[in-house]
């Protein structure tokens, strides 16, 4: 099928939360025809698959793309800055997204994101109190509402996205919207040129304007011949999904060894976290870990099993027995942080091929998509492209 000849081409790499931002973003401006090439591609879990019951809950893992080619799928995910307050930047991009988020929730019924209370608790100052002054619903908790060992504690209208939903929710907007996607893998952006043929259009049409690439390739960016980032490094986590549909705000405790966290995803199971290593590759549960965070949450949201008249272990036994799964994720690192600037090569015939990076968001992507595929759309306005 012949797409529009007169739109600049564009071909987006990787089908992460990033990747696939950036192309709606593009895709909806209708000044370019968006090409998505993906290795791996987020769907809906097969009905057919093999499943765990909780509580007459059937749970299907949707994460079956391999942690170490997209992190996405694994994330919570909420709304919860990680911007410091001297990075006004990386701040810009969050509350964009948190405001672009919000209107989602308000303006389309089918999005997979949802509005609910937050708490944030610190065991120390806070580096990033940035936030406090334009997130909606905003209140500083009272001392007899915080943990023992919490410095300060903040409350305020936060969002949860169901990742794996998220992603797929994503797709088939860009696909409505014209958009196109090619399942494949590449070894180097030089390689996307023979995708051209996906946008259907004859050479003459195609020397009309220069192709465009950006790169969303996340980890991958490390390994493309042609990019070869040496900045790039995975940050390994750990969560475990639950069943707990009584829990309906997230919790977060900054400050100690490792962030703890608590994440409904909307559908009734809610996500427990985390830890933090960098440059780790082992995709292997550690079970002492999983143990770990089931105790450190269950103490931050008492919530997850109801019943108090049960001892601290008994409890601890009653919330393992709601475990669906124990999953292990690669945040896509990056010392110095996201690299999001311009570059160029030239192709096979010649011809310049200009292309953008927009990777290594490492926990933040979610959380700061929307700023940053706005920002990508932006520099190729000021480029006249």
């Amino acid at each position: 099928m012949s797409h529009s000849s007169n739109k600049q081409r564009v071909i987006v790499l990787g089908a992460g939360v990033i990747g696939l931002t950036t192309a709606l973003v593009l895709q909806r401006s209708n000044k370019y025809q968006v090409l998505i090439v993906s290795e791996h591609i987020v769907t809906t879990p097969d009905p057919s698959s093999e499943s765990i019951t909780v509580d007459n809950f059937e749970f299907r893992d949707p994460t079956t793309v391999p942690a170490l080619k997209m992190a996405s799928p694994y994330s919570g995910a909420h709304w919860r800055s990680l911007s410091t307050n001297d990075d006004k930047k990386s701040q810009s991009f969050e509350k964009y997204t948190y405001n672009a988020m919000m209107k989602l929730v308000e303006t389309d019924p089918t999005c997979p994101i949802k509005v609910i209370k937050g708490i944030d608790l610190y065991k120390g100052d806070p580096t990033n109190s940035w936030y406090f002054d334009f997130v909606r619903d905003f209140k500083v908790l009272q001392k007899h509402e915080l943990p023992e060992g919490i410095k300060l504690g903040v409350e305020y209208s936060t969002l949860v996205i169901n990742s794996p939903e998220y992603l797929v929710w994503l797709y088939k907007l860009f696909v409505k919207a014209g958009g196109i996607v090619k399942q494949a893998r590449v070894d180097s952006l030089r390689e996307l040129e023979q995708f051209e043929t996906e946008f259907g259009l004859s050479n003459q049409q195609k020397h009309n304007s220069d192709l465009i690439i950006v790169n969303c390739s996340a980890l991958g960016s490390a390994k493309l011949v042609d990019v070869q980032d040496p900045l790039v490094h995975p940050v390994r986590g750990q969560v475990a999904i639950v069943w707990a549909p009584q829990v309906q705000r997230t919790v977060t405790r900054i400050g100690g060894k490792f962030m703890r966290y608590v994440i409904p995803r909307g559908n009734g199971t809610v996500i427990l976290g985390g830890t933090h290593f960098a440059y780790d590759y082992n995709e292997k549960v550690d079970d002492q870990t999983t143990i770990e965070i089931l105790r450190e949450t269950l103490e931050l949201t008492p919530e997850l099993v109801p019943d108090t008249s049960l001892s601290s272990d008994q409890r601890l036994d009653e919330l393992s027995k709601k475990v669906l799964a124990v999953k292990v994720g690669f945040r896509p690192g990056r010392v110095g942080g996201v690299r999001i600037e311009e570059d160029k090569f030239y192709g096979k015939s010649g011809d310049k091929v200009k292309v953008i990076h927009n990777y290594g968001h490492s926990g933040f992507g979610i959380q700061s998509s929307w700023g940053y595929a706005t920002e990508v759309y932006k520099m190729l306005q000021s480029s006249k492209l």
